[in-house]
């Protein structure tokens, strides 16, 4: 099952009303579109693939608000480059959030649920024993 970092009306509360009905004009007053749902889709996708690098997922975290940000950074960034309306600002704040899931990746920055440690090989006693035609008639 994919991992649902964000919701379509996630990205409303993000971005400004006007300019989305703008982008995403459904004439219904609604914004569960089906471009939302695909810049969702996207967007969780991503962030799925840097996560799940370094995490098990699904995964519950304490520091969710962040990752639902850049989450949201990625569709709304998506959004715009559909609509060729991207700005010098979005831009730049999706370097920023791909620069965050990298380190995110990488260890750099934790979500505050430590990945599991690699699990080490048993240690084992070390057992000599001599077999000889005597001792075997013994067992």
């Amino acid at each position: 099952m994919a991992e649902r970092f964000i919701q379509p009306n996630d990205i409303i509360a993000e971005i400004e009303e006007a300019r989305l009905i703008n982008l995403i004009p459904d004439g219904s007053g609604s914004y569960s579109t089906p471009k939302l749902q695909l810049a969702c889709t996207y967007a969780n996708g991503q962030a799925e693939a840097y996560v799940g690098t370094r995490y098990d997922l699904p995964i519950a975290l304490p520091y969710a608000a962040a990752l639902k940000h850049h989450t949201i950074v990625l569709a709304v960034y998506w959004i715009h480059s559909q609509s060729d309306q991207v700005t010098d600002a979005l831009t730049s704040r999706w370097k920023e959030t791909i620069r965050w899931f990298e380190k995110v990746a990488n260890g750099g920055i934790s979500l505050g649920a430590e990945p599991p440690e690699p699990t080490t090989a048993p240690d084992f006693e070390e057992v000599t024993q001599e077999f000889s035609t005597t001792n075997m008639r013994t067992l």
